[in-house]
């Protein structure tokens, strides 16, 4: 069994360090593979472009995977590196090492097929009004509470991930934006709705994370009767939001304009 397993990892450590990117003009490369814990592996990517990349999916025949940056307060700029998660048991004796690349960028340009990069565009939309939304209820009145923060009024305000596109898309009416009818976009537009939907989930699953750890910080430090840093630690997402919904403004601005493709 041991030598079955070191066969294994030697196979895969060698597959995983040939790995490269085939995409004509693909703004990412390949930095290295590394392997974690329980199996698993980290692709590194960085960005050889000049933009900055707002959303990409990596395809491959053990690898399939769509990552949106709207949760990072830089985002994935220049020369930057970001890394992707995927199981060794995934990699295979006879299956290719190439990775097709698609990307959509902050300026609204985007390299890749069709139906993918529309998918990015609406990750990349729903993450962008999403954030704006987060925004504003950091900044609100639930959030400056005496103790603190009043984490229970932090979630009535954000909400549970949605529980149905319409939901998703009712998320427009915080920047303005016409709400369209979620029929129309599934026959116009689906792959763009899929991506929307995901993009506003991400984000709210984001924000309720981070009242988990506001609250939790409060509590240890009742418990521990140490300095509470909440307030330290709000202020600080305060400010991260406040620079996320302005870094991905252009797509609320498509969004605004009833662009949706």
């Amino acid at each position: 069994m041991l030598f079955l397993l070191g066969v294994h990892f030697l196979f895969a450590q060698d597959f995983a360090n040939k790995l490269g990117v085939t995409t004509p003009l693909s703004p990412l490369q390949v930095v290295s593979v590394s392997e974690k814990e329980h199996g698993a592996w980290v692709l590194a990517l960085r960005n050889i472009s000049q933009k900055t990349v707002v959303a990409f999916a990596v395809r491959s025949e053990f690898l399939s995977c769509e990552v949106d940056y709207g949760n990072q307060v830089t985002g994935f700029v220049p020369s930057s590196t970001s890394e992707v998660l995927f199981a060794g048991e995934n990699l295979k004796a006879g299956m290719s090492r190439d990775l097709d690349v698609s990307a959509v960028f902050a300026d609204g340009s985007s390299v890749g097929p069709a139906p993918l990069v529309s998918y990015l565009r609406g990750l990349a939309t729903g993450s962008a009004v999403e954030l704006v939304r987060m925004r504003e209820i950091f900044d609100g009145p639930a959030a400056s509470h005496p103790g603190g923060i009043d984490a229970d009024a932090l979630r009535r305000g954000i909400g549970q991930p949605p529980g149905s596109e319409m939901e998703a898309l009712n998320v427009l009416g915080t920047v303005g934006a016409a709400i369209p009818p979620a029929a129309a976009l599934k026959r116009d537009a689906p792959d763009f709705l899929r991506g929307f939907v995901h993009g506003v989930t991400n984000q709210r699953q984001e924000a309720l994370l981070k009242v988990d750890d506001l609250e939790r910080l409060s509590v240890e430090a009742a418990a521990r009767r140490t300095p509470n840093r909440t307030g330290l630690l709000l202020r600080r997402t305060q400010e991260d939001y406040r620079a996320m919904a302005a870094r991905t403004g252009y797509f609320v601005s498509l969004a605004r304009t009833g662009r949706f493709e």
